[in-house]
């Protein structure tokens, strides 16, 4: 819930004073992510995992493409 995967369904919560109801954006510029398995699904693409990685970050899609097409 702290870094806005899973919806919080009541309470409240900061992250270094940020309010996760009001400022998810904001905190997801802060957080890592640290998946506990192997972060690669079998059903995607090197590029889907990129913008998938890229939409944790809360990069919009649209400039997510504009950097892939670059590479």
């Amino acid at each position: 819930m702290l870094n806005g995967l899973i919806e919080p369904t009541a309470g409240r919560a900061e992250v270094f004073g940020i309010n996760i109801f009001e400022n998810m954006k904001d905190i997801r510029k802060i957080f890592g992510i640290c998946p506990q398995h192997d972060v690669l699904f079998a059903l995607l693409t090197p590029e889907d995992h990129l913008k998938l990685f890229a939409a944790f970050k809360g990069t919009p899609l649209t400039k997510s493409k504009d950097k892939l097409n670059k590479c």
